[in-house]
């Protein structure tokens, strides 16, 4: 996949940096020396940290203005690992790369600023990706823990339905576009609610997107698996039935939709065996399970 053409790359000192052209050299390198400050420091907000990626949000002085930034670093552990990177793009490139195919298809993601991969010799050894912030925006599960109660009233009850009905429709649109996230869970998800009161979904976690004319049966199980695992118990199963009509878009299931959703009921389980709402998995339990 080329490089989107509004970006262009540099290389120095076993560091590349590819970056939006509105955005200057001395910028990224800015943003860079300003990480490596509050990391030396700890003095850093970490909103995610796993095993092979931190995401951090970066409170910085970038093009003569004070912004917070997203800052998502990926390490590459060991020689093997770096041998399997040498001839692919690094994840943070991935992301990138994604990033701006889903902007085009008017799907909502962090724009991404600035792409920095670092190697020793041939060898990758780190990669970090730029981006806007929008953690204004609540992540999905705890959308759904304030906007919807246990004991909700009438007007809570018509606004999780249409909720619902616009969630069922955003991912029926992605998988009609032959987009698949691999790692399509709540905890991905922004939502953002303009004022027409009709939510919209931001996407993120961009390293594990893929794009083809169509997305296969499995891997629709696999996204509707993931979202049923990882979405807090006020989704009842009532709702989560009508989700599944909407996706379809279906009143009535035919043999195959009844099929699809047996599959997806019984790799639910076998993913997570307390995703049924009688557990009451609440957005904290998920972000801590996630």
């Amino acid at each position: 996949m080329k490089l989107p053409e509004h970006f262009l790359s540099e290389q120095s000192d076993g560091v590349t940096i590819t970056r939006r052209t509105t955005v200057s050299l001395s910028a990224v390198r800015a943003v860079i020396h300003q990480h490596r400050e509050r990391t030396r420091d700890r003095n850093q907000s970490i909103i995610k940290n796993g095993p092979k990626s931190t995401v951090y949000l970066l409170p910085v002085v970038f093009e003569g203005k004070e912004r917070t930034l997203c800052l998502k670093t990926y390490l590459v552990k060991g020689w093997l690992n770096s041998l399997k990177q040498i001839c692919r793009p690094s994840r943070a490139m991935g992301s990138l790369r994604a990033a701006e195919t889903l902007r085009r298809e008017g799907i909502k993601t962090a724009a991404p600023l600035a792409v920095v991969d670092k190697k020793r010799g041939f060898l990758p050894m780190e990669a970090m990706l730029v981006m806007e912030n929008i953690s204004e925006f609540p992540g999905l599960p705890e959308y759904i823990e304030e906007h919807f109660p246990p004991s909700p009233s009438k007007k809570q009850i018509e606004d999780k339905r249409t909720f619902i009905k616009l969630f069922a429709f955003f991912l029926k649109n992605l998988h009609d576009k032959g987009i698949y996230q691999n790692d399509f869970k709540t905890t991905n998800i922004f939502v953002e609610e303009p004022v027409l009161a009709k939510e919209s979904f931001w996407l993120i976690d961009l390293d594990q997107v893929f794009f083809s004319k169509k997305v296969s049966w499995r891997r629709k199980i696999k996204n509707l698996c993931q979202i049923n695992t990882s979405i807090p118990w006020q989704i009842t199963l009532t709702d989560r039935l009508r989700f599944f009509h909407w996706y379809t878009g279906k009143s009535r299931l035919e043999k195959a939709d009844k099929k699809t959703l047996k599959e997806s009921i019984r790799l639910s389980w076998k993913r997570n065996p307390r995703w049924h709402p009688r557990f009451k998995m609440d957005a904290k339990t998920i972000r801590n399970w996630q």
